[in-house]
């Protein structure tokens, strides 16, 4: 992007890195994802709200947190850094910043209107400044044994259902639902 930058502005004739290709992504794909049944994912927010804390989270907090990817598609970097004050209540929104978000853009979310209320109540007694979760650096570990106590496979045919995979469960969702 830099280098791109420079040739736009004036500062280079062309792009030195303009000759090299890109990766070929379906080659050199790291994980494979996949998405779960509506009755998989409802059963781990079900054993998640139900079980131990881990992670310094609550059961509740965490199976939020995962509803909150599955339903938004948020990364869990960009809810990690989600201020109470992020959420936009009378507009039925969360918005993202743009310094956390892997494409530095600013998002606006709709919020489905029942977890739009759990969080509204999760978030009762926070200020608007206050951390939305306190999401650890290792949220695979934390879905891996929220994955086994529902008894959920964590990797099924060389797919793997990561906390990323959440938001693979956003995008199959909406193309389930006739979205472009």
């Amino acid at each position: 992007q830099f280098c791109r930058w420079l040739a736009r502005n004036g500062y280079t004739t062309e792009s030195p890195l303009a000759v090299l290709s890109g990766l070929n992504v379906e080659t050199d794909r790291r994980r494979m994802r996949r998405a779960i049944s509506d009755e998989d994912l409802m059963r781990l927010l079900a054993t998640t709200e139900a079980g131990p804390e881990r992670f310094g989270m609550t059961g509740a907090e965490r199976a939020l947190v995962y509803r909150l990817c599955a339903e938004s598609g948020l990364r869990a970097n960009e809810v990690r850094h989600l201020t109470v004050g992020d959420f936009d209540w009378p507009a039925g929104m969360v918005r993202g910043k743009a310094h956390y978000s892997k494409h530095r853009r600013h998002d606006e979310l709709s919020l489905h209107p029942d977890t739009q209320e759990d969080l509204r109540r999760h978030f009762a007694s926070k200020l608007p400044n206050c951390a939305a979760f306190n999401i650890p650096e290792r949220t695979a570990d934390m879905l891996k044994a929220d994955l086994a106590d529902a008894g959920i496979p964590y990797c099924e045919d060389d797919e793997y259902f990561d906390f990323h995979a959440l938001r693979y469960e956003t995008g199959t969702r909406l193309i389930e639902s006739g979205a472009d």
